[in-house]
C-alpha cells in the first residue's frame, strides 16, 4: 500500500545549468524578444540566483505562482498553469496510491507534477523555476528542444499521454476520468440505412477556425454532417452507394479541452478573433447515448491559452486561470494579476478550458490543502 503523501517544503527549483544547455545546442546568443521587452512593466526585481531571468511575485492567495521564463519555456508554463488551476487533476495527483517516496529510477511525471503543485500553493507564492520540466522536456517528446520555443497544445498532449500512462490502467485512471471522453463516427448507407460505427477515445476536440468568427460555428463545422463524394459498398445492402459521415461525442469529458487551429500546415497563423462564451454546451454535439447517460453537459470556462505572434515557431504563451466564479487571473510567466473577464474574451484564444457546472474551482481546493496541511508546511 502506498504511503500517504506528505507535501513537502520547497526551495523553488535550483535554476537549470543555463550556460550548459545553451552550449549543448548552440543557442548561446538565443533570447526571446516579447519576453525581454514587452513581458513586465513595473515592479521588476532580479533573482540572485539567475541574473538573466526578470522576476515578479504574486501576492495573492486565490490562485496558484507564477513560473519563470527560463528562455522559451513559455509554452511550457501556460499549459502548466492550466493544469494546476484543474481542480479534479489537482486533487487526483496529490490523492492517489502513487508511492512517497517515489521508487522510480529517472524521471517521474506523476512526482513532478505533484511538486511542482506543492510550489504553487506555497504562502509565499514565489514564482517557480520549471527546472525539472525543462532538464527533461525530452520525456514528454523528442520534438522538444531546451530553450526552443514549443507548441503549448503539443506540450498538452504529451504531458497528459505521459499521466496517463503513468497511472494504472482501468477505470480508475485519473486523465481518462477527468479529461478522456470518446467520440462515435456513423457511417450511414443512403439507400438501406445501415449505420457503421467507429469509436475513438479523445483528450480534446480540435476545432478549424478559419473563416469561422464563434467558438459555436466551429462547433457546428466540426460535428456537422458530411454528405461523401463518392461510392461506397455497403456492407448490409451490398450495393456501391453514397454515404453520410456524422461524428458525435459518445462520452463527454469531465473537462472538456478545445483547441483552435490557429496554424495552418506551412506555419502561418490565423489571427483574426474567435468569439467564444464563458459557457459552453455539448448536448447538441452528442450521441442520444451520452445523453441518456450524461446528465450533466454544460460547461464553465476556467482556462485560457494565448499566443502572441505570426508563426508556429515565434512569439510567446500566455494563459488567464479562473479561480472562483468571478476571479480571472492573468499569468504570464512570472507575472499574475487580477484581470476582468472582459480582458479574457477578448483575447485570440488557442485552446480552451472548460469544465463541467459543479466542478469545484481551484480556490475551494487550494482552501482544503490549506486546511489540511502539515505542520510547518506554510
Amino acid at each position: 500500500m502506498a504511503e500517504p503523501y506528505t507535501p513537502k517544503p520547497k526551495h523553488h527549483g535550483a535554476p537549470p545549468p543555463l550556460a550548459q544547455y545553451l552550449t549543448d545546442y548552440g543557442l548561446r546568443h538565443v533570447e526571446d524578444s516579447y519576453f525581454h521587452e514587452n513581458l513586465f512593466h513595473e515592479s521588476l526585481s532580479i533573482d540572485e540566483d539567475f541574473p538573466d531571468i526578470l522576476v515578479r511575485s504574486c501576492s495573492s492567495r486565490s490562485v496558484g505562482a507564477g513560473i519563470v521564463n527560463l528562455i522559451n519555456t513559455c509554452y511550457m508554463a501556460a499549459i502548466l498553469q492550466c493544469l494546476t488551476h484543474t481542480g479534479p487533476l489537482f486533487r487526483a495527483l496529490r490523492y492517489s496510491d502513487h508511492n512517497t517516496p517515489c521508487h522510480e529510477s529517472g524521471f517521474c511525471v506523476i512526482c513532478a507534477f505533484r511538486d511542482h503543485n506543492d510550489e504553487a500553493i506555497e504562502l509565499s507564492r514565489c514564482p517557480i523555476y520549471p527546472s525539472t520540466f525543462l532538464e527533461n522536456v525530452k520525456y514528454f517528446s523528442a520534438a522538444f528542444i531546451p530553450y526552443i520555443l514549443g507548441d503549448a497544445h503539443e506540450f498538452m498532449i504529451c504531458a497528459l499521454n505521459k499521466l496517463q500512462d503513468a497511472f494504472p490502467e482501468g477505470q480508475n485512471n485519473p486523465i481518462d476520468q477527468i479529461f478522456g471522453g470518446r467520440t462515435i463516427t456513423k457511417l450511414r448507407c443512403c439507400s438501406c440505412g445501415f449505420s457503421s460505427d467507429t469509436i475513438v477515445p479523445i483528450l480534446d476536440l480540435r476545432l478549424a477556425v478559419e473563416n469561422l468568427s464563434t467558438v459555436q460555428r466551429a462547433l457546428e463545422s466540426y460535428f456537422m454532417i458530411e454528405n461523401m463524394d463518392a461510392k461506397f459498398k455497403c456492407s448490409s445492402c451490398d450495393q456501391q452507394v453514397y454515404m453520410a459521415k456524422q461524428l458525435l461525442i459518445d462520452k463527454a469529458p469531465g473537462i472538456a479541452v478545445l483547441q483552435l487551429k490557429r496554424f495552418k500546415c506551412d506555419g502561418e497563423k490565423i489571427e483574426s478573433h474567435v468569439s467564444f462564451a464563458m459557457d459552453l454546451d455539448l448536448e447538441p454535439y452528442t450521441s442520444p447515448k451520452c445523453r441518456e447517460h450524461d446528465a450533466i453537459l454544460m460547461y464553465d470556462l476556467y482556462a485560457v491559452v494565448v499566443h502572441r505572434g505570426s508563426t508556429a515557431k515565434s512569439g510567446h504563451y500566455f494563459s488567464y486561470v479562473r479561480s472562483d466564479e468571478n476571479t480571472w487571473h492573468l499569468m504570464d510567466d512570472s507575472e499574475v494579476c487580477r484581470v476582468s473577464i472582459d480582458e479574457v474574451l477578448s483575447q485570440q484564444a488557442y485552446l480552451l478550458f472548460y469544465a463541467k457546472h459543479g466542478t469545484p474551482w481551484f480556490s475551494s481546493v487550494e482552501t482544503e490543502e490549506r486546511d489540511l496541511k502539515p505542520e510547518g508546511f506554510w
